[in-house]
C-alpha cells in the first residue's frame, strides 16, 4: 500500500478544459519536475478518462477523484473502487464538496480501499465534520471549507481557528490520520501559514490550473511547504 508521505502538496485538475488529454499529461509532468527540483512529495489527481495513460507516464502518485464503492462489474457509468489499481492511482479523494458523499457511503468507500491497500484521502467542511470522519480512520482528511473554494482567500489565513482546530479535532480521534487543508490556497504564504497551524500539507486546485505558468507555481507551492 502506499503511505503517504508529508509534507505534502495534493493537486486536483478537476475538470478544466485545459487540463484534459495532452493537457493532463503536460501538468502531471510539471508537478513530476516539481518534485524532483524541490525533493518534495506532490501527489496529482487528473480527470478519470486521464488516469491510465497519466500514470504511465509519470513516476509521482497518482488519486482518482472520486471513485464508487460499487463492488459489482456490471456498472455502466460508475468508476469502482477495485478498478483504481489497474488504472494506476494509489487511490483516491473522496466527499469533495463538488462530489458529497453521505455517511454510509462514505465509511463503506474508506473501508474498500483499506480492504485493497488503497489510500483514502477524505475532504471535509470544517472541524465538527473533520472529527466525525476521523472516525472511519481513512489515510487523510483535507479541511475544505467550501465556501472559500476557488476564491484565492486561503482557509489558513482568513479562517486559521478551523486548520488549527481541526488538525486537533482528527488527532484527538486518531493521530496516525494525516490532516491536511484547502480552499483558496493560491501563493507560498498560504502554505507556509497552513503548515505553520499544524497541516500536514495542502490540497490545492485552481491555484494552479489556471496560473499564468503551472510548472512555477507548483515549484513555489512545493519549496514553500518545506523547512517546518
Amino acid at each position: 500500500m502506499y503511505q503517504l508521505r508529508t509534507p505534502v502538496l495534493v493537486i486536483n485538475f478537476k475538470n478544466y478544459a485545459n487540463l484534459q488529454g495532452k493537457g493532463s499529461l503536460e501538468l502531471a509532468k510539471s508537478a513530476q519536475h516539481a518534485a524532483k527540483l524541490t525533493n518534495s512529495n506532490i501527489v496529482v489527481a487528473p480527470p478519470t478518462p486521464c488516469l491510465y495513460f497519466v500514470s504511465k507516464s509519470v513516476d509521482i502518485p497518482i488519486l482518482a477523484q472520486h471513485a464508487d464503492a460499487e463492488k459489482g462489474e456490471a456498472s455502466t457509468g460508475k468508476f469502482p473502487i477495485f478498478s483504481l489499481r489497474a488504472n494506476g492511482a494509489v487511490g483516491t479523494i473522496l466527499n469533495h464538496s463538488e462530489r458529497r458523499l453521505d455517511m454510509q457511503t462514505l465509511s463503506n468507500s474508506i473501508q474498500q480501499l483499506r480492504e485493497l491497500g488503497l489510500l483514502s484521502l477524505v475532504c471535509t467542511q470544517d472541524n465538527l465534520s473533520a472529527k466525525e470522519v476521523a472516525k472511519f480512520h481513512p489515510d487523510a482528511i483535507a479541511i475544505e471549507p467550501p465556501e472559500l473554494i476557488g476564491t484565492g482567500r486561503a482557509v489558513s489565513k482568513v479562517s486559521p481557528a478551523i486548520v488549527e482546530e481541526g488538525v486537533k479535532s482528527v488527532k484527538s480521534v486518531d493521530p496516525s490520520i494525516k490532516v491536511l487543508c484547502g480552499a483558496g490556497i493560491t501563493s507560498a504564504d498560504d502554505v507556509r501559514a497552513a503548515v505553520l497551524l499544524g497541516a500536514e500539507g495542502v490540497l490545492v486546485a485552481s491555484a494552479v490550473a489556471k496560473a499564468e505558468s503551472p510548472r512555477e507555481k507548483i515549484i513555489e507551492l512545493a519549496r514553500s511547504m518545506l523547512n517546518y
